[in-house]
């Protein structure tokens, strides 16, 4: 334990080494640096994004530009079943084995065809997964024209 005396008087603490009441300071501010770069870089962490087009196009139509769009951005299909609308993939990311990003699309069968396109990354992954949606319904778009979102 540091007492005041020594603080002021700049007496040696255990071990031979002074602290101050300066050296307090940097300390401190030093310890509120390196909180405030980690605060940021967990700030920066990408989470789950989604995004819901729409379109007058067939149901089946679109479900297919869905399934073709997944493969195209570089995603595994882990599952498409054109009788719930719904396409998992996956896609390895890079930081260890067993990191995935997965890659959901619902296809609701509706007038009009709603498309659903989430993006969930593995946990602490920093990146632009805003731009992976962006990415898959572009694809989607480009096989059925009229794909608002």
């Amino acid at each position: 334990m540091v007492t005041c005396e020594q603080l002021f008087n700049r007496q040696p603490l255990s071990g031979g080494v002074r602290l101050t009441v300066g050296g307090l300071m940097k300390l401190r501010r030093y310890l509120s640096m390196i909180l405030a770069v980690l605060a940021a870089l967990m700030a920066g962490c990408a989470t789950t994004q989604m995004k819901t087009a729409t379109t007058k196009g067939q149901f089946e139509t679109v479900f297919e530009a869905a399934r073709q769009a997944a493969i195209e951005n570089g995603y595994a299909i882990t599952s498409a079943d054109p009788t719930s609308g719904f396409i998992s993939a996956s896609q390895y990311a890079v930081g260890g084995p067993g990191r995935q990003v997965r890659l959901n699309i619902k296809v609701a069968k509706a007038t009009p065809v709603s498309v659903e396109v989430a993006v969930v990354p593995p946990p602490g992954t920093i990146g632009d997964i805003e731009g992976i949606v962006a990415s898959v319904l572009r694809s989607i778009k480009s096989r059925v024209p009229d794909l608002v979102w």
